[in-house]
């Protein structure tokens, strides 16, 4: 697991940190569920118009400390307002995107990141800053393709959000709303650990080897 580091950017004395957690139990951990919505699904085309997230500590979601930043820099959101809900004069009071990761990085120190498709809204977030690019994080919808292929089951067009709680028999929430979501891709990360281990111990290591 050591190779992954050269994968990393977790900052300057984060690297000690992430080696002890690969082994620990995930209930031992903190995570911060993260979600973005956005005015496209091309990271080239598209801009993050909101971002959201809440942190699971030690197997507990923190609904109360969880955050939801509408960004004011972007280019219109266009046909996209169909899907999320947000419009242009939504945003116009909204942070800058500097501010907005700014909070995002201190709310991650010490957690690791959670996210459903992880690989568009990272890659979203690393036109902003770079290292967003190089960061492993825990994805419940790989995890849930890694479950679904182990047991034979069909995964084509299975592996949206609600598609997934569903299977959970977690409760149906509007979708498209970055801090919702946020919150259902935590709620959807404890019923897969809970499923996979039950009171057995999953390390990081295996979570992270199941988002890949």
């Amino acid at each position: 697991m050591l190779q992954w580091l050269n994968k990393l950017s977790l900052g300057r004395g984060q690297e000690d940190w992430f080696v002890d957690a690969l082994n620990k139990d995930f209930r031992q951990l903190e995570f911060l569920a993260l979600d973005l919505e956005l005015t496209s699904l091309d990271p080239q085309q598209g801009d993050i118009l909101s971002i959201g997230y809440v942190p699971i500590i030690e197997g507990f979601i923190c609904p109360g400390e969880g955050r939801h930043c509408l960004i004011s820099e972007h280019s219109g959101v266009g046909d996209s307002a169909i899907i999320h809900g947000i419009r242009d004069c939504d945003t116009d009071g909204g942070h800058t995107m500097e501010d907005a990761l700014a909070q995002l990085d201190q709310a991650r120190q010490g957690k690791v990141l959670l996210l459903h498709h992880a690989g568009l809204d990272l890659a979203f977030l690393a036109k902003h800053q770079s290292e967003y690019g190089k960061l492993l994080a825990a994805d419940t919808m790989q995890i849930e393709f890694q479950r679904r292929t182990r047991q034979g089951q069909p995964v084509a067009n299975s592996l949206r959000l609600n598609q997934c709680r569903d299977r959970y028999n977690l409760p149906a929430y509007k979708a498209h709303n970055a801090l919702t979501d946020a919150l259902a891709t935590a709620e959807l990360f404890l019923a897969q650990m809970s499923y996979m281990s039950g009171q057995d111990e999953i390390n990081l290591a295996e979570i992270l080897r199941l988002s890949r």
